[in-house]
């Protein structure tokens, strides 16, 4: 039996030239648009916990609860302050901007006569790391413990 070629209906468009390769390139960008509309921004910034980083960064000095009694407190030749009342040694206004400066260094706090009190920012720069996603961490671990601060303030 003779090998027939198929026959071309001339009534089907011809599916094989530069307008259906287009085509074909829209639908697949449709495609991967609309699938993309279904994707949300992920911030890769966690949230922190103020209480837990007070409590290992910040409670050897200053206490459970910021009184200024922590284990390491009689160890140092300054007093260390109560961070439950900095709102009322600034007239009921809590100093958000300056407890955030002396945390990442840009204020600097004499302990033991010497600058002991350990500049987290920096700690925690060493620990994340430098580049723009490890900044936003590093911010992120600094405002947990400011608003934390915050918190423990007594009326």
């Amino acid at each position: 039996m003779p090998c027939r070629s198929p026959q071309i209906n001339s009534s089907m468009p011809n599916r094989t030239g530069p307008m259906a390769n287009w085509a074909a390139r829209g639908f697949v960008a449709a495609a991967f648009a609309l699938l993309l509309t279904g994707c949300q921004s992920v911030d890769p910034t966690p949230a922190y916990d103020g209480a837990q980083l007070f409590q290992g960064y910040c409670a050897a000095c200053h206490g459970p609860v910021g009184a200024g009694d922590g284990p390491m407190a009689p160890h140092l030749t300054r007093g260390v302050p109560d961070l439950r009342t900095l709102s009322q040694r600034h007239l009921q206004v809590y100093p958000e901007d300056e407890v955030r400066a002396v945390i990442d260094g840009r204020s600097f706090r004499p302990l033991h006569g010497a600058p002991d009190m350990p500049v987290w920012g920096y700690q925690f720069r060493r620990e994340e790391g430098t580049t723009s996603a490890d900044l936003k961490r590093v911010g992120a671990r600094i405002e947990a413990l400011v608003l934390h601060i915050r918190g423990l303030q007594t009326p």
